[in-house]
């Protein structure tokens, strides 16, 4: 390739980024993703979630194996899961990575 199609191919990679970076769907897709990472509510519920998933790992492997214990745990991630999937935060990021998926 020579000199005049390497800077015509950097120029085309140029407008694409500044064309992409314009784009709605992107846009949503990176405010969607801040806000996300934003929400101290979600990052204490995915933060318990994975307190949680690690609990019930040790439990079930224990020796002393407390099947009420178990289910208890396991009925607080049911609890998180569904917080975390019905949060506002994770919805609309959810549907800003379906926009920009389908690109």
């Amino acid at each position: 390739m020579d000199t005049t199609n390497n800077k015509n191919v950097f120029e085309l990679a140029i407008t694409l980024g500044k064309a992409l970076k314009e784009d709605a769907r992107l846009v949503r897709m990176d405010n969607a993703r801040k806000a996300y990472e934003e929400d101290a509510t979600l990052k204490q519920l995915m933060t318990e979630y994975d307190v949680q998933q690690k609990a019930i790992q040790q439990v079930a492997a224990g020796e002393d194996f407390d099947a009420q214990l178990l289910e208890s745990i396991q009925n607080r991630i049911n609890e998180l899961y569904d917080q975390i999937m019905a949060a506002p935060a994770y919805q609309e990021l959810l549907e800003a990575q379906e926009a920009v998926n389908e690109l």
